[in-house]
């Protein structure tokens, strides 16, 4: 499991309308560690991941985590490098 937090304390209010500057730094940062998890090694693809914002129990501390699932060939006497 991989848990990450951006702190971004200010907000943009556009008439009644308030948006979390963080939560959306928070997603970008995700989904920059899931691009990077898929690309350490080919051989072995990541099949499923579960991913999760809470952008408002923490605030200002707009937290992420999730789990990747890697597909692992069975190979009898081989090794696996990471």
């Amino acid at each position: 499991m991989i848990v990450w937090g951006i702190v971004h304390e200010s907000a943009t209010r556009v008439k009644n309308i308030i948006r979390y500057d963080g939560a959306l730094e928070s997603d970008n940062l995700g989904q920059l560690i899931i691009e990077c998890i898929c690309k350490v090694n080919p051989s072995f693809p990541v099949i499923d991941v579960d991913y999760e914002l809470d952008s408002m129990n923490w605030r200002p501390v707009f937290t992420g985590r999730l789990t990747a699932t890697i597909e692992i060939p069975h190979v009898i006497g081989g090794n696996i490098e990471y």
